[in-house]
């Protein structure tokens, strides 16, 4: 069982650090945040990075307690599962501060004119605004999206912002520019 926990620590723990490096695609946002008790619970398990924050840290609170502790098989596993509830809850804590920085510190409007960016949601409407992914000083940052002139913008479509609307929101247009070279 110690080998079973000692598993759980490192593979946990290094598929989540290579998510981490590689910024490999998740869910992390489509839970609501602000959910408490069994709700906040269960959206703390909703994406595969909590996934692998819970499994690290049951892994490593089961290999600690059964192996460096001694205690018996049963409390091992109940710590492990305390452990790996409050991993998740720790990382989803985590990524919440991490929003708000986020939020509060935003670029200045003169480096966001004229940016061209990658819509991450697409636009289907004036009154349904999309969702624009702009790199920033090797920083990625998402700003909602809303169209210059009518029309549909798909997502992973290139656009470039032409107005700021708000701290969070930028007017955009299609990208005038040529499709950038792939490196085979």
């Amino acid at each position: 069982m110690l080998a079973t926990f000692l598993q759980m620590f490192v593979l946990g723990g290094v598929a989540l650090l290579a998510m981490l490096f590689i910024g490999s695609a998740d869910d992390e946002g489509t839970a609501a945040v602000e959910h408490t008790g069994l709700a906040g619970t269960a959206a703390a398990f909703l994406s595969i990075r909590s996934l692998l924050a819970a499994l690290t840290a049951a892994g490593g609170a089961g290999a600690l307690l059964l192996g460096v502790l001694r205690l018996p098989a049963p409390v091992a596993i109940g710590g492990a599962i305390v452990a790996g509830w409050a991993g998740a809850r720790a990382w989803r804590a985590l990524l919440r501060r991490f929003r708000v920085f986020d939020r509060d510190h935003s670029a200045s409007p003169d480096l966001l004119l004229g940016r061209e960016g990658v819509l991450t949601v697409g636009i289907s409407s004036a009154s349904a605004p999309g969702v624009v992914q702009l790199t920033l000083g090797g920083v990625s940052q998402e700003y909602t999206a809303i169209p210059e002139r009518d029309g549909i913008f798909r997502e992973g479509e290139r656009v470039v912002v032409v107005r700021i609307e708000s701290s969070s929101a930028v007017i955009v247009r299609h990208s005038p520019y040529p499709e950038p070279l792939s490196s085979p």
